[in-house]
């Protein structure tokens, strides 16, 4: 199985994109790392936000790794990216699995997978979902049985289930820092803080607050 993970760009990579500061996507390369370590070695990350890689460029990706997975962030900001990454991953090959992951389809899995054309959306934390598929489809089991997705079967939306949170996060493997590109080129482009060079630690999930603008499903309380 190969498998490509990608960070798109925000809203459609105009200017807007700079606005939005350049993050390592640690979801992606926690993701990565459990792929790894489960055996799928051919497992590549593609961060186009921060390497600059427009849209259009999409095709180049699919024809340089001929994936059969193509796993996507998906943030609120990325959807209309996502669209069209997808319209033109399908145009390559109909066959690849576009899996959509992040707190836009995790808010709106239904909504996502008609509005994108995905075949797939995980709902919230995706490292052992997207395991557990990953397997599903290389041993060509069903996927009815993974907890945490929605996918389309026969014009019908299925939804497995709520998988439960992750209890031990030291379960996990250290992100796989290896796959991302320079860290030299992750700075915070914030407008109250000056530009730096950054990384992140994720040590605790979720929040015990309410605030009504977050989204807590991804991680819950």
């Amino acid at each position: 199985m190969k498998i490509l993970l990608i960070n798109p760009p925000w809203f459609e990579g105009s200017i807007l994109d700079n606005l939005v500061s350049n993050n390592p996507p640690m979801g992606l390369a926690y993701i990565a790392a459990v792929l790894e370590k489960g055996g799928y070695k051919d497992t590549i990350v593609r961060d186009m936000k921060v390497s600059k890689i427009p849209i259009d460029k999409t095709g180049k990706l699919i024809d340089e790794f001929k994936p059969d997975i193509v796993g996507i962030r998906s943030a609120t900001g990325q959807i209309t990216s996502v669209i069209k990454m997808i319209r033109i991953i399908k145009s390559i090959n109909p066959n690849i699995l576009c899996v959509l992951g992040g707190s836009h389809p995790s808010v709106l899995p239904e909504e996502t997978l008609k509005e994108t054309n995905a075949d797939i959306v995980v709902l919230g934390e995706g490292e052992i979902t997207m395991l557990e598929l990953v397997k599903a489809i290389d041993e060509k089991k069903p996927i009815d049985k993974v907890a945490g997705l929605y996918y389309k079967k026969n014009d019908k939306i299925i939804f497995t289930g709520r998988r439960p949170y992750i209890k031990n996060l030291d379960s996990l493997p250290m992100p796989a820092w290896h796959l991302l590109p320079d860290l030299s080129l992750y700075s915070d482009t914030s407008s109250i803080h000056e530009t730096k060079r950054h990384a992140q630690i994720i040590n605790s999930r979720g929040c015990p607050f309410s605030c009504l603008f977050c989204d807590k499903s991804v991680y819950g309380g």
